[in-house]
């Protein structure tokens, strides 16, 4: 790694942006990267003082950084990106007059997904599509486990946006088929039914990937999920509202019961393989280096 590296100052959502500060200090050779937080007047300060060190910005979440630190950037000549990550999308939508005062601000736009790229310039919002979801596929996925799993999240304070309803009915059309939750904290819900498990709050959902067969993700709205890479990238069958290589797209319940049905027969026959498209593609477009090389790309061109 070279150690005369420009300066990014990553801002926004915490748990995203840390992830990109990692992959950015690990895989790229042209910049390092660095996480504050904005929320408070202190942090707010700190987060200002790195600024004035960077040579870059990026705002983790729409629609813009805070306007202390837009105004540092702008009287420096740094060059402030906003990365559209999914829900932030949504709500701007919602306020056309934000749009319109977003419009007049000097910012690059870059976005989680190419569905975000047409839903912004939709509202004559230019972006470009950069993945921040990197992954390490294992060297060797491990095979089917004999019990025909489905693993899905649905966070706690956000479980109907992220299609509890749906699940829940899936899951007692399918009663012989065991669902395991992530990301629920309090580990249960009165409304799920009993072949629905809780695993809680996970760091690392592998291993429970690993002991699956089907990822089933069918929120309202959606950026590039991560866990959907995971999910790929070891072999797995996802299920879920938009199309990549590897996924089976399903929105309605019937299609959802359908498809899951299906590849439990296959999978009772021991004729179900690995999902090899899936796997390929995240291995080929979707690696930490990949992602390193997409923003080095982004920044090092605003940034000459």
């Amino acid at each position: 790694m070279q150690k005369n590296r420009k300066a990014v100052l990553v801002v926004g959502y915490p748990h995203h942006a840390r992830n990109l500060c990692d992959i950015l200090n690990q895989h790229s050779a042209s910049w390092k990267a660095r996480f504050c937080e904005t929320s408070g007047y202190k942090s707010l300060m700190k987060s200002a003082w790195s600024l004035i060190r960077a040579n870059a910005l990026i705002s983790f979440g729409g629609p813009s950084p805070h306007r202390v630190l837009l105004f540092i950037a702008n009287a420096l000549n740094i060059p402030v990106f906003v990365f559209w990550a999914g829900s932030d999308v949504v709500a701007l939508l919602k306020r056309p007059a934000d749009v319109a005062h977003l419009r007049m601000k000097n910012l690059t736009h870059l976005a989680a997904a190419p569905w975000l790229v047409e839903e912004l310039r939709s509202v004559r919002i230019q972006a470009d599509f950069v993945p921040a979801a990197g992954v390490t596929p294992p060297a060797e996925p491990k095979p089917f486990e004999e019990a025909f799993r489905v693993v899905t999240y649905l966070p706690q304070i956000r479980a109907d946006f992220y299609g509890a309803q749906t699940v829940y009915a899936v899951a007692r059309a399918l009663p012989e088929v065991t669902f395991v939750v992530t990301g629920s904290h309090n580990g249960s819900d009165p409304r799920a039914p009993q072949n629905v498990s809780f695993s809680g709050h996970l760091e690392d959902v592998t291993s429970v990937l690993d002991a699956s067969v089907v990822l089933l993700r069918i929120p309202k709205h959606d950026g590039l999920s991560t866990m959907v890479l995971e999910a790929l990238s070891r072999g797995r069958y996802v299920l879920w509202t938009h199309n990549i290589p590897g996924v089976l797209v399903t929105k309605a319940l019937d299609d959802v019961v359908a498809s899951l049905q299906a590849l439990k027969r296959r999978h009772d026959a021991r004729t179900l393989p690995r999902n090899a498209v899936g796997l390929d593609f995240v291995a080929t477009h979707f690696r930490k280096t990949d992602v390193a090389l997409a923003f080095e790309k982004q920044l090092s061109a605003s940034a000459s």
